[in-house]
């Protein structure tokens, strides 16, 4: 009696270890195990900041390659910013994605480490915009300070909504004959004169513009155009 009491204590206690030993040659092991390894050797979509351009065209701004490096987008067009970005080369990344019928348009300035700014020269399907100075010779050159392109740049970073770094509303006035008179009763505006010689007046407000996407997007968009003929 002691001794198939012991026998059955054993089956008990031999059970789990048999049942792992048959889940882990089951399909459902096989299963979960080819999950995990995909989920492993996918590469990430770490980009920092996303936003729709409209008309299949999306803006990813990239600060470390390759571990911010997007993989490729539904969109058939991107405008891949790496201004200020740090990193290795990217030109095996663009020659894999960037095609004529697939564009990138690929954003870059001084303040890109060197050797990504290097790597994005003549890729085809590729075209780069930027400030030029005397190591970065863009396809595209912008006519605007590192000053104004930095507050662009830091500005993108604190709104959801891209339009107006692209398209600033702006106010039109209205000429009526109440405005007129309060017109004529207000005081004549005051002029500033600033150190540098520059001369504005108090209501002068210069539109905060990203130029370096604008001037992406209206690139894209002559491409459309073209495309439709």
């Amino acid at each position: 009696m002691n001794r198939i009491s012991s026998q059955i204590r054993r089956q008990r206690a031999a059970y789990p270890i048999r049942h792992l030993q048959r889940l882990m040659r089951s399909p459902l092991k096989i299963l979960l195990a080819s999950a995990l390894g995909l989920i492993l050797a996918a590469p990430l979509c770490a980009t920092t900041l996303e936003r729709d351009l409209g008309r299949g065209l999306v803006y990813m701004r990239v600060t470390q390659v390759p571990d911010d490096l997007p993989m490729r987008s539904q969109a058939p067009a991107i405008v891949l910013d790496l201004r200020y970005a740090t990193g290795v080369d990217i030109s095996e990344w663009l020659t894999t994605y960037a095609a004529p019928q697939t564009p990138i348009f690929v954003l870059a300035n001084t303040a890109t480490q060197k050797t990504l700014r290097q790597s994005i020269k003549n890729i085809a399907g590729s075209l780069t915009i930027g400030i030029a100075s005397d190591d970065f010779t863009p396809d595209i050159a912008l006519n605007i300070t590192s000053e104004e392109e930095k507050r662009a740049y830091d500005a993108l970073s604190l709104t959801a909504d891209i339009n107006p770094l692209l398209y600033p509303t702006t106010e039109k006035e209205r000429y009526d004959e109440v405005s007129m008179i309060e017109e004529k009763k207000t005081v004549p505006q005051i002029v500033v004169t600033k150190p540098e010689g520059v001369v504005r007046t108090e209501t002068d407000r210069t539109p905060l513009i990203d130029l370096a996407i604008l001037r992406a997007v209206q690139i894209h968009r002559g491409w459309l155009a073209l495309r439709s003929r």
